[in-house]
């Protein structure tokens, strides 16, 4: 019986020390990472049933991979002074593809990926009855932009969900592409075309309630300068949507 013990008590300590030896001894698990649970024992409640540390496991285990976020009209707009009093009416769209994703066994690690942004501006009815000298009635701007980012994440669960801040930094290529229409003079119609590097960074707060699923908001601000006046186009941005999480690779607790 004492030998029993013994080999019992040394099982466990080899548990918690080597968490990665004993997985690669045992036949894979569902998640990876879920051997070492026993390590992480001082995390939880004795009360706490292995439901409930398997479940905040598997929401530690997963990662952002595609994510989609809107911007309204009153949560995106341009430094520039001048193009931010004309163009008045906006929106955007965004999507983040992390095609790399490392995280240690509470969940912080580090994301690279690539975005997309689509920003649309416009001028109002009301810019375009105050400024007589606008020579066209339909006036906007098409702002595509290209960026590979990198994301620090840092979090906890909390209420059986994972709560997570990031900072989030990126260099920008972007194409402005302005469109002129219904010259008040009969000109023809004008296009311009100019593309800009420059970088943008924010900070974000996401929220997973399922494992493969969550929820996100963040806030954007940059700089591009665009055309030989050097119109920084990127002012303050506020973006909400939609995570699609999968599976990743837990490192390490002190990774």
């Amino acid at each position: 019986m004492k030998r029993i013990i013994f080999y019992s008590v040394v099982a466990v300590i080899i548990m918690c020390l080597f968490p990665d030896m004993l997985k690669a001894a045992l036949p894979a698990a569902p998640v990876s990472g879920l051997t070492s649970i026993p390590s992480a024992a001082f995390n939880y409640s004795p009360d706490d049933s292995i439901e409930k540390v398997y479940d905040e496991r598997i929401q530690r285990a997963h990662a952002p991979f595609i994510r989609v976020g809107f911007a309204a009209p009153s949560m995106i707009s341009m430094m520039d002074t001048d193009l931010n009093y004309y163009y008045n009416r906006s929106w955007s769209l965004m999507a983040d593809c992390f095609f790399f994703r490392k995280r240690n066994r509470l969940g912080n690690g580090l994301d690279i990926g690539a975005r997309f942004t689509y920003r649309n501006f416009a001028i109002g009815e009301d810019i375009q009855k105050k400024a007589s000298d606008l020579l066209y009635n339909d006036n906007r701007l098409h702002l595509m932009s290209w960026d590979v980012s990198f994301r620090a994440v840092i979090g906890a669960s909390l209420a059986r969900m994972m709560w997570q801040v990031y900072v989030i930094g990126a260099p920008r290529l972007l194409h402005y592409h302005a469109v002129m229409k219904d010259n008040k003079l009969g000109d023809p119609d004008k296009r311009i075309n100019l593309f800009s590097i420059g970088i943008i960074g924010g900070a974000g707060l996401e929220v997973a309630p399922l494992p493969m699923l969550g929820i996100f908001a963040e806030y954007n601000i940059g700089y591009v300068p665009v055309g030989k006046s050097h119109n920084n186009v990127e002012g303050h941005q506020v973006y909400v949507g939609m995570t699609w999480r999968t599976l990743g690779t837990i490192r390490p607790v002190w990774w």
